[in-house]
């Protein structure tokens, strides 16, 4: 299989220029599991409301994002698209602090990103190295549209909600005819684009790629935003859902001393 996908690279990058450019359209959803449908089951019986406003919020999870990347950069955002004005402004609010716009520059060269972050109304520039996922290509391979994808398995760490580190693993599949480590998000690092990508229950699917060698997009890295590091961020966010939260309780603790 490696001797395989070292012929298949050297091919394949001979007949790339440094004026190429790509344009990958992928879908994104967020996947159901038996655990999530019951514990929306559950919430429908207890809180209508609140399962209501959670369907709502799942759907619009189903997005659309573009990515733009030659051999050194690439560019990452979400499609926009009009949203339905909503007449529930707890709902509304609610969106506003679940969804997060965001556009995210790689330099594969240099190994490094710079991310632009809206988070509760305020503007961050993300910047910082690129995660190392220690892929590990496996032998399995199977065909996305004209596409032959392999298998590689990667690991990510992040921070469940008790505050704990824990590794989540990673598939991605990538194809070494397109001979350029991108892939959706921070995602990256392999010997081919990545055209399918599963991290727990998110998934990322390359539904149209298109190539040209007269670039229609400038790969240029956003400047808008208070620069912080990646851990930086985090911690704001952290302390900004905590707040959040704070807030949540001490409503609904009021709203039950008014019910007495």
């Amino acid at each position: 299989m490696k001797k395989y996908i070292i012929a298949l690279l050297i091919f394949s990058y001979s007949l790339i220029n440094a004026q190429t450019q790509w344009h990958v359209v992928y879908q994104y959803k967020r996947v159901e599991t038996e655990a999530s449908k019951k514990r929306m089951d559950s919430l429908l019986k207890a809180r209508p409301e609140w399962a209501q406003m959670m369907k709502s919020v799942r759907r619009n999870r189903n997005k659309t994002f573009n990515l733009f990347f030659n051999r050194e950069t690439s560019i990452f955002e979400k499609e926009e698209t009009l949203e339905k004005p909503s007449k529930n402004n707890s709902r509304r609010s609610f969106s506003r602090f679940r969804s997060s716009k965001s556009i995210v520059y790689v330099d594969m060269k240099a190994k490094s990103y710079v991310k632009q972050q809206n988070s509760f109304e305020e503007d961050y520039l993300i910047k910082d190295k690129l995660p190392n996922y220690q892929w590990k290509i496996t032998k399995e391979s199977k065909q996305i549209g004209k596409y032959l994808a392999i298998k590689a398995i990667g690991h990510k760490n992040i921070t469940n909600r008790k505050g704990e580190t824990v590794a989540k693993e990673i598939i991605a599949w990538f194809t070494p005819q397109i001979p350029v480590g991108s892939g959706p998000e921070l995602y990256g690092g392999l010997p081919g684009l990545i055209l399918e990508l599963h991290m727990d229950r998110d998934l990322f699917l390359a539904k149209e790629i298109t190539v040209t060698n007269q670039p229609v997009k400038k790969i240029m890295p956003p400047g808008k935003g208070k620069i912080v590091t990646q851990a930086a961020f985090d911690e704001i966010l952290s302390k900004q859902i905590k707040k959040m939260r704070e807030m949540r309780k001490s409503y609904r603790k009021r709203r039950k001393n008014r019910r007495r």
